[in-house]
């Protein structure tokens, strides 16, 4: 069964890696949480000229989906140029987002949709993202998550367009509690993809889940 699960999910990675789109992930794997369960997860995270800190709550509407709410600050250190996006740069900005997500192949695919909106900086974004994830130990699961994430800034006609890429694990060592680092690459193209901007992030959320 374990030899199965690791085929689908090289398969999946090599179709991504092939397509161009790179993982990207969020303290998240792609298992659900359950029909009337709910997880919390406090998390920080930060990248040169910024640091993000906030929680996760996923609740589980069907033992096949759920609806993610996000709260976080992100907190600028730049020099007049913002690192993450192009707009104006403020030294902290509020960071609100609803995703829901559908298991595709239960404990090892799931697809979210987060729709994010930066206040302060009157920016939205939408990040269409795969979630896959393998067990690598008894309470260990690793996770690859391919996204693409359209940046929508005020007053440009088209977005700007990032792939990513992030490895996310989950030690679980109860069903009730999980610690989830991650490190991940955003890829920034600039020019119609002539030229592109790497962002490196480091981040750790420690998920709690409440209910059955």
């Amino acid at each position: 069964m374990r030899q199965k699960q690791l085929f689908i999910v090289t398969i999946l990675f090599l179709v991504f890696a092939m397509t161009g789109c790179t993982p990207y992930s969020d303290f998240q794997t792609a298992k659900t949480v359950g029909k009337g369960n709910v997880e919390l997860t406090p998390f920080a995270s930060a990248n040169i000229g910024f640091n993000n800190v906030g929680a996760n709550i996923d609740v589980g509407i069907t033992n096949n989906f759920d609806v993610r709410a996000t709260y976080s600050q992100v907190f600028y250190t730049s020099y007049g140029q913002d690192v993450f996006l192009v707009g104006k740069v403020n030294s902290n900005i509020d960071f609100l987002s609803i995703a829901p997500k559908i298991s595709i192949l239960k404990d090892i695919v799931a697809f979210t949709v987060p729709f994010d909106y930066l206040y302060g900086l009157s920016t939205f974004i939408i990040r269409p993202s795969l979630l896959i994830t393998a067990p690598i130990g008894r309470h260990t699961d690793l996770t690859i998550s391919p996204k693409s994430i359209f940046t929508f800034l005020p007053l440009t006609k088209q977005p700007t367009i990032m792939p990513a890429l992030s490895l996310g694990l989950s030690l679980h060592p109860t069903d009730r509690i999980s610690f989830k680092p991650e490190i991940g690459i955003v890829n920034r193209l600039e020019g119609g993809g002539a030229s592109s901007l790497i962002n490196i992030y480091l981040g750790f959320g420690v998920a709690f889940k409440f209910g059955k």
